[in-house]
């Protein structure tokens, strides 16, 4: 296999050849198929998550993914369709299409969370979980669908529920007032914070985020909660929550506010792959099997 970094003499300091090639093995087809159209969109959704993937090991390792992006698609873009390199990795990315559309579920694990996809959901008007990461004390925030319908949820056990939930919010970075992660410990310069934990070290300060707020609150128990057997209050938000948090750097979190009649609590969600994990989900549509 020809190496994309050695056959257009890239180089990237502080990247490890693997992850360094991994990224721009895919990074150089999306460009060239941008032009050529050298791939089915199953085969560029496939491809795209990859992207996503390998994209959020290097944000996770502190390295800059953009410059190396930015190097390999300007060499891509001087290539001809028919380039031996070019068809050469377009025939690898439809190799590994055949073997990855046939997966009904798949993990994408982040520094300390795991996004898992589920791509089959039964027929039913009940909402199910496509997407979802398992948070602390048994909660879950993920993707919901019902009909077709996508709804971000954050599922509480109704155990932790002593009083009614009066509002809540999803507080992500904003890139108008902080374009890039907030590195509390200024490269090493200072010892990171003890009294915070480490997801909330990963989380933009309040001061420095935005808001998406809830939508609406309801009960649930039976497949559309994480547990069968239990009950659970479920707090919905916007479907587009997930894109918003999908474009932060992999190595972010966000904070999730829940405010109650005595008080208020909060849980942290980890970007992490949320982006491939959403490409694998929409190489495939999220209707019921039939």
């Amino acid at each position: 296999m020809l190496s994309i970094v050695a056959a257009l003499a890239l180089s990237a300091p502080a990247i490890t050849p693997g992850a360094e090639e991994s990224f721009a093995r895919r990074a150089f087809l999306l460009e060239a198929d941008s032009r050529c159209e050298l791939l089915t969109s199953g085969e560029r959704a496939s491809l795209s998550a990859a992207a996503r993937q390998a994209r959020g090991a290097l944000e996770r390792a502190g390295l800059d993914a953009d410059t190396l992006e930015y190097h390999v698609r300007n060499a891509a873009a001087a290539r001809d369709c028919s380039d031996e390199l070019v068809q050469d990795v377009a025939g690898e990315a439809r190799n590994a299409y055949a073997a990855w559309a046939a997966m009904r579920a798949m993990d994408f694990p982040g520094v300390r969370r795991v996004w898992t996809t589920r791509r089959v959901l039964e027929p039913d008007s009940t909402p199910r979980w496509a997407l979802w990461q398992r948070l602390e004390n048994g909660e879950r925030f993920g993707l919901t669908v019902t009909d077709g319908e996508q709804t971000a949820m954050l599922a509480i056990p109704a155990e932790r529920a002593a009083s009614p939930i009066r509002a809540a919010r999803i507080e992500l970075r904003d890139p108008d007032k902080l374009a890039a992660p907030l590195d509390a410990a200024l490269g090493g310069l200072f010892m990171a914070r003890a009294d915070l934990e480490p997801m909330a070290q990963q989380a933009a300060p309040a001061s420095l985020s935005r808001a998406i707020w809830a939508s609406g609150v309801s009960k649930a128990k039976g497949e559309t909660a994480p547990k069968p057997d239990a009950d659970f209050q479920l707090i919905e938000f916007p479907a587009s929550a997930l894109a918003e948090i999908a474009r932060l750097n992999a190595s972010e979190a966000v904070r999730i506010r829940v405010i109650r009649a005595d008080g208020e609590t909060v849980r942290y969600v980890e970007a992490g792959d949320l982006a491939a994990a959403q490409a694998f989900l929409a190489a495939k549509p999220l209707n019921p099997e039939t």
